[in-house]
C-alpha cells in the first residue's frame, strides 16, 4: 500500500488550477490533461475510465515527442489532472493515505475511488 508524500498533494493542489483540459471521452468527461511541471516542462496526462481509473503521464520532450512520466510512483500530475477533472463536473477530490483512510471518509459523505498509474502504482481518494 503506498503513502501519499504530502509533497505531492500539496504540489498537485498549486498545479490543478493552471490543468488544461485538451480532449474529453465520448461521454464529455476530461480524458487527456495538460498539467505544468516544475522548471516549465508540460506533462500529459490520459485518464481512462472502464470500471477502473487509470492513468498513463508523460513529459511533453518537444520534438522529441513523449516520455513517459520520470516519477514511478502516482506523480502529482496525475493528482493534479485527477483533481482537475472532478472539478470539471462540479466535484472535489480528497487524497488520502490508504484505501482504509478513503472508507472511512466516505462515510461522511462522497465515494472512494482508486487511480492506478501505467507502473502499477495506485492512489486513493474520496470525491464529493
Amino acid at each position: 500500500m503506498n503513502k501519499m508524500n504530502k509533497m505531492n498533494i500539496q504540489a498537485a493542489k498549486s498545479a490543478t488550477e493552471f490543468v488544461r483540459i485538451v480532449s474529453r471521452d465520448r461521454e464529455g468527461r476530461a480524458s487527456y490533461l495538460e498539467v505544468p511541471g516544475h522548471k516549465g516542462a508540460r506533462y500529459n496526462v490520459k485518464l481512462k475510465r472502464n470500471g477502473l481509473l487509470t492513468s498513463h503521464c508523460y513529459i511533453d520532450r518537444g520534438g522529441m515527442g513523449n516520455a513517459d512520466c520520470p516519477s514511478r510512483h502516482i506523480c502529482y500530475h496525475t493528482l493534479a489532472a485527477v483533481a482537475a477533472a472532478a472539478e470539471d463536473v462540479g466535484m472535489t477530490v480528497v487524497w488520502c493515505n490508504s484505501l482504509d483512510d478513503a472508507k472511512r471518509l466516505s462515510n461522511l459523505g462522497g465515494q472512494w475511488f482508486s487511480v492506478t498509474n501505467q507502473f502499477g502504482n495506485r492512489a486513493y481518494g474520496v470525491v464529493r
